[in-house]
């Protein structure tokens, strides 16, 4: 008999839709490929993506709800929420009592998607929480004079301790959060999964994209403050070095809030800033590097993984390569050092048959990390 997973995730399955959408459409694909009976709630603030997951996940075989962001009346209501459950805004009563209902018809495995979506945990046997990511770890030394960044950190730090002190079954999807959740919950299993991205939604061409000018990019929310320091860097101090060896180069900056978050730097000589675009694919295409000097940060870097999978060569940090099993010079170039991570991104540019054998390399490594993480999630599941 086929196994009973319900999926919760925070975001509509939408490949179509933003990097929540791209993965969790992955997810769903991956498992049904495995022959599991999915049964799929999910979190929803757009109805046109809901539409659209729907549709895109029907012709898997497997049964969508989306609910919308619960919604108090009062703010005395939301106030309450926040104390009982922070973060738990987009967990809404409809989506609490659906779940209720389908844990009552029987499941052989809960699976919730999110370290937030472990505030519907309650107890249910057999369930597993994926942790993509630790605030614990991205806002680690990060420290702003301000009352509201400093009560948001203090919320986040112990909402994620208390979560994490609390549930018993974990994927973490790198080895460091891993180590994390282990250090905070002793007695917790926790076994480690990367990220999947489904190789068939990405167009790869083996050969150089035309472009009108050497051109390297960065695609980042910068509203998430690792993204924000990233593209800091990379204008500032990477990105002049560069151009000092190759004075043609160009430096796309995309991402939401790009051109407001990064206002003093509009101007600056061969950089396009383009924010909130509808879809990031004709960014991608223009790039002869992708470029991702994240400082700090957790958890696997989609942006990272969707260059490599469309065959752009990347340069990037260790932080920004975690959890990829990338090695360096074959799969992408890793830096730290800003004159280290210049100088790798000058020769990409300059040494045509270098990107042509780091695109095909880097995709044959997603294709296989693809295939190769459900054999684990189905390890997983029977040691639930």
């Amino acid at each position: 008999m086929r196994a009973r997973v319900i999926v919760v995730l925070t975001g509509e399955p939408h490949p179509g839709g933003d990097v929540t959408g791209r993965w969790s459409y992955a997810l769903l694909k991956g498992l049904a490929a495995k022959n599991y009976r999915v049964r799929c709630l999910a979190c929803s603030s757009r109805p046109e993506w809901a539409r659209a997951a729907a549709d895109a996940v029907t012709q898997l075989g497997i049964d969508l709800t989306c609910h919308g962001y619960a919604h108090e009346r009062m703010s005395i209501e939301r106030k309450w929420r926040t104390v009982r459950a922070p973060f738990s805004y987009m967990l809404s009563d409809d989506l609490r009592r659906t779940l209720d209902a389908e844990v009552r018809n029987g499941y052989d495995v809960l699976q919730l998607e999110q370290l937030w979506a472990g505030h519907l945990a309650n107890g249910h046997p057999r369930t597993v929480t994926s942790v993509h990511h630790l605030e614990l770890l991205d806002l680690e030394g990060v420290w702003y004079a301000s009352p509201r960044f400093i009560a948001s950190k203090a919320l986040l730090y112990a909402t994620e301790r208390r979560l994490l002190s609390r549930l018993r079954t974990f994927r973490a999807t790198t080895n460091r959060v891993a180590q994390r959740i282990a250090q905070i919950n002793g007695s917790a299993a926790v076994r480690t999964i990367p990220v999947v991205i489904d190789p068939d939604a990405f167009s790869f061409n083996a050969a150089d994209r035309p472009a009108p000018s050497p051109t390297i990019g960065f695609v980042a929310n910068m509203a998430w403050s690792p993204g924000y320091l990233a593209a800091v860097r990379l204008i500032t101090s990477i990105f002049p070095m560069v151009r000092a060896r190759i004075p043609d180069a160009r430096l796309l900056i995309v991402g939401w809030n790009a051109r407001t978050a990064l206002s003093q730097y509009l101007g600056s000589p061969g950089i396009e800033f383009h924010q909130n675009v509808p879809d990031p694919r004709p960014y991608f295409e223009q790039l002869g590097v992708f470029t991702y000097p994240l400082p700090r940060g957790s958890g696997t870097m989609i942006k990272v993984l969707e260059a490599m999978a469309y065959g752009i060569p990347v340069v990037t940090t260790s932080e920004g390569a975690e959890g990829i099993d990338v090695e360096h010079g074959v799969h992408a170039r890793v830096a730290d050092d800003d004159e280290a991570f210049s100088e790798s991104v000058v020769e990409l540019l300059r040494d045509a048959n270098a990107r042509r054998q780091m695109r095909t390399a880097a995709r044959q490594l997603i294709v296989e990390r693809y295939h190769r993480s459900f054999d684990e999630f189905a390890q997983l599941y029977s040691e639930i």
